[in-house]
């Protein structure tokens, strides 16, 4: 998905440049001839003021997304990343005036409002439902080098291989990041856990807050999807992952192994392909 997501904004990208350049071409040619007063379409129209925030807002959020500031600044990343909300506001506005015509001077509407109608009305309930987190105390606290494992009280019913956003207020209380849920359904009972391993700025001050607080708390949404859901339905399978990329695994492998001690099952081979550079994440992973 998150693949999807980039292509998709890319594509966006590309197509408001091809856009925007065509609109500066033909208002270019417009000036020359002396047929349109451009300055006013560009500068003074619904359709000229909301297509230049627009354009300025995803800019930004663009270049605020490569990894580099990512990974240097994820603040920056993450609040430029919310200036979606000012490219729907400028698109609502986008399609006010008379901006296109026919030759006898009447205007010639597009419902830019409409189109987005739908897909707001989802993205709203999504939120909606983001509002009610579920909040949890951390129990227990374990690091191998560069990864934390957080331990806490089961507050969901989930199944192996999903995740969940986790906020953590005591860093900051709007900032969320997804993490696999580590621990398996049927054998933690009572308990759930995940792991941070630090990458950036955010998991670094994770890390060392998580390892000094007293009664630390986390605020949750989901579960959400597993790429694991059908892998009971085949014989043969092959698990690849690199680095901590592991951690969706690590459920789905504890709980085959305690279903194979009560049941029979169609799954009859597995083979686990893990790519890594750091010694201490083997030890974590077959400890798990």
């Amino acid at each position: 998905t998150l693949m999807v997501h980039k292509a998709l904004g890319f594509v966006v990208a590309i197509n408001s440049i091809i856009h925007g350049v065509s609109h500066y071409v033909n208002f270019y040619t417009a000036q020359m001839i002396n047929i349109a007063n451009t300055d006013y379409i560009h500068h003074k129209t619904y359709a000229g003021i909301s297509g230049h925030v627009m354009t300025g807002a995803m800019f930004l959020m663009l270049v605020f997304s490569l990894n580099y500031f990512k990974t240097k600044n994820f603040e920056l990343f993450f609040y430029t990343h919310h200036f979606y909300i000012i490219v729907y506001g400028a698109f609502m506005f986008h399609s006010l005036g008379c901006f296109v015509k026919q030759n006898n001077g009447k205007c010639v509407p597009y419902y830019s409002v409409y189109m987005y109608g739908i897909p707001l009305l989802i993205y709203s309930i999504e939120k909606i439902y983001d509002c009610f987190k579920k909040k949890v105390v951390v129990k227990k606290v374990e690091h191998t080098g560069e990864l934390l494992k957080i331990t806490f009280d089961k507050c969901m019913n989930y199944s192996c291989g999903q995740y969940v956003n986790v906020i953590i207020p005591g860093i900051n209380k709007i900032q969320y990041h997804p993490f696999t849920i580590t621990s398996c359904p049927e054998i933690d009972k009572e308990d759930m856990s995940i792991v941070i391993k630090v990458a950036g700025n955010w998991s670094y001050d994770a890390f060392n807050y998580l390892q000094t607080a007293q009664n630390a708390t986390l605020l949750f949404t989901g579960p959400f999807a597993s790429p694991c859901d059908k892998i009971y339905d085949y014989s043969s399978v092959i698990l690849v992952s690199t680095g901590i990329g592991i951690t969706p695994f690590i459920s789905l492998l504890k709980d085959i192994t305690n279903k194979y001690a009560t049941q029979k099952l169609n799954l009859q081979k597995i083979d686990v392909i893990f790519i890594n550079n750091h010694n201490e994440q083997y030890d974590w992973f077959s400890e798990e």
